[in-house]
């Protein structure tokens, strides 16, 4: 008997690439096993089929062409039983004997053995029985040993050996070749109203702008209210349906103002044409709430229509005007809401909270000075550094104080005072300011020894410092 690689791990699932459910089983003499979900009788023909679109290959009941059960077409492997039955080799492997008990990697499993049952039924483990009257279990398929073991996938993927070679199947949120890619699922800007967006694995995060609110930031809060910019196309009936479960309905467009809100909200290059709450009743065109078209809608050039089963949406192809269409075709929608005081005031430092659409949004406007979504968070006016020449910057609520240094002034420091005109230097000596002190100095007058600083030399406040024999300063103490 030939030398052969044994290794057994441990049963681990993931999704098949082609087929049904896959299991691996165990891997034996060069080949990776799996138990591979099939579809109907499990007859010999059905095994087949299954590896083969699996992308792999069947194992005989017996392991080569000395053994019993083999037949062309299937692979070669050693075994070590005395009869070259591999079910039974599997079973003493995983399981151990005795032989006939039920065996756990092995359940369910069928094997590939030709001529053997009046029905082709294939192969049960551990003992033969027909898999003719069996529906939906496992056929045993194998793949050559091949790159896997080198651990090639990365990022918590799963490694498939395949005859060309090996592939990754990828956890959530990963591509590449070896999954080592982190898929960037902000690349598509999910983010409305210019929120930030953040990278997480298999999924994202907005950070909405002040007015904005939901996962991508396409609740907008206005003067008037709310409105809530759908995510999918449907039609007219069904969005007016799907505003009006939120707690609102299609949004009424009857000022300018609104049609550029709307407008203004959408990221730009998006191709969302949402419908507005405007259709044709018998005889005119009405919003939802029964009144008629407003003259500050802007239109296409063709206007508004006169023929029945027509709805608007605003054009994203042409500005946003108002254009009709059929009621059934699939457009992105404008749901509106009004807005009223939240159940509970969840904001801090007097922000007042306001809900809409059902209380399923809340926004918290912020009095000056203070952000975040309940106003919790007190805006740093110190952060641009405002205050010039070594000024301290002191941040209170919205506003800042600068602490300047000696020899300046103003708010921000910005004023370099003149030192020179507000002191006098002894001896008639001559002033010359250095921004944050002065010096005096002896000039031409000839001293019979060098100068020495006393009480007398500077101002209160300061102090003196000699500079030479001819000169002192006076600096902030």
């Amino acid at each position: 008997m030939g030398t052969f690689l044994l290794s057994v791990v441990a049963v681990i699932a993931w999704s098949a690439l082609s087929a049904g459910e896959m299991k691996h089983v165990i891997s034996w003499d060069g080949w990776e096993f799996y138990k591979v979900r099939a579809e109907g009788a499990m007859t010999n023909a059905n095994v087949k089929a299954t590896c083969e679109a699996a992308g792999m290959r069947y194992p005989c009941y017996g392991g080569n062409q000395t053994c019993y059960g083999w037949t062309a077409g299937c692979i070669s492997v050693n075994s070590f039983t005395y009869d070259c039955r591999i079910p039974l080799d599997f079973f003493y492997v995983l399981c151990g004997p005795p032989f006939g008990r039920y065996c756990g990697p092995l359940g369910d499993m069928f094997v590939y053995l030709p001529d053997v049952f009046d029905d082709d039924g294939a192969c049960g483990y551990s003992w033969c029985f027909s898999g003719a009257k069996k529906q939906d279990k496992f056929a045993l398929c194998a793949v050559a040993l091949g790159t896997c073991a080198s651990n090639p996938c990365t990022n918590g993927s799963t490694c498939l050996d395949l005859p060309e070679g090996h592939t990754c199947v990828c956890a959530p949120g990963y591509g590449g070749n070896y999954c080592e890619t982190d898929i960037d699922e902000c690349a598509s800007n999910p983010c409305w109203g210019g929120g930030t967006c953040w990278d997480e694995v298999d999924g994202f995060s907005c950070v909405c702008p002040e007015g904005f609110a939901g996962e991508t930031c396409r609740t907008v809060m206005y003067a008037d209210g709310c409105l809530l910019f759908s995510s999918d196309a449907v039609s007219y009936p069904e969005a007016s349906q799907e505003c009006q479960n939120r707690g609102g309905h299609l949004v009424d467009v009857k000022e300018a103002e609104l049609q550029r809100l709307i407008a203004d909200s959408i990221p730009t290059g998006s191709d969302v044409s949402p419908w507005i709450g405007l259709k044709m009743s018998p005889g005119m065109m009405t919003y939802t709430d029964g009144s008629s078209v407003s003259a500050q809608l802007e239109w296409s050039t063709s206007g508004p229509p006169t023929s029945c089963d027509v709805c608007v949406y605003l054009d994203s192809t042409n500005g946003y005007v108002a254009k009709p269409d059929s009621c059934m075709e699939p457009h992105h929608y404008v749901c509106q809401s009004e807005s009223k005081p939240c159940l509970q005031n969840n904001c801090t430092n007097n922000g007042v909270c306001t809900a809409c659409f059902n209380d399923s949004y809340t926004f918290c406007p912020c009095p000056d000075g203070y952000e975040g979504d309940s106003c919790n968070i007190d805006i740093d006016e110190c952060s641009s550094s405002p205050c010039q020449n070594g000024g301290v910057c002191l941040n209170s609520v919205n506003s800042y104080n600068c602490y300047c240094p000696f020899g300046y002034a103003g708010d921000n420091c910005q004023t370099d005072l003149d030192l020179c005109a507000q002191v006098a230097c002894p001896f008639n000596w001559q002033c010359q300011d250095e921004g944050n002190h002065y010096i005096c100095l002896a000039g031409t007058s000839r001293l019979m020894e060098p100068y020495s600083c006393s009480s007398a030399s500077c101002p209160d406040g300061m102090y003196c410092k000699e500079e030479g024999p001819a000169s002192f300063s006076c600096r902030a103490g």
